[in-house]
């Protein structure tokens, strides 16, 4: 089973963080971009169902303890957190593939993280991801990094 960590998606018009609740992390806010596609902000109006600030559980890795890139359904767990949020690697497919994958497979959220450690944050954007209803974020190597590691040390 994957290790989880509990992650609360917040997003205001100035301010985006996502926070990490369980394993405590110091700071608990990782900063991050917002997909041009999908919700923009809690409650966006274009997207009835968008989400509210959300906790839980973060799924990162695949049944034989991978790292998940977000885009074969095959390699996703069979079973999941009744909440939960993929943490998917950069790459190998595009942005709203991943977001779709994310969200045909039941996730509140889909968190991408760069493939490089080069600090940068990037827009994720696609023209054609009008069936995306779930929030999608991007964050830098490091802190993706960071998660996992708390992650392998949650018993």
């Amino acid at each position: 089973m994957n290790r989880l960590a509990s992650l609360l998606l917040l997003s205001t018009l100035s301010v985006h963080g996502l926070v990490v609740d369980r394993p405590s992390l110091d700071p608990n806010v990782i900063y991050h971009a917002v997909a041009e596609f999908g919700p923009q902000v809690l409650g966006d109006p274009k997207f009835p169902a968008s989400y509210p600030a959300v906790t839980g559980s973060l799924v990162a890795l695949s049944p034989k303890g991978t790292p998940l890139d977000g885009c074969d359904a095959s390699e996703l767990p069979t079973k999941y957190p009744d909440v939960w949020f993929l943490l998917a690697e950069r790459g190998n497919c595009n942005f709203a593939a991943k977001a779709e994958l994310a969200q045909e497979a039941g996730a509140v959220g889909v968190i991408v993280y760069n493939s490089i450690d080069d600090g940068e944050l990037v827009v994720m954007h696609e023209e054609d991801s009008n069936d995306i209803i779930i929030p999608s974020i991007f964050i830098t190597n490091e802190a993706a990094l960071d998660l996992m590691q708390f992650m392998a040390q949650d018993p």
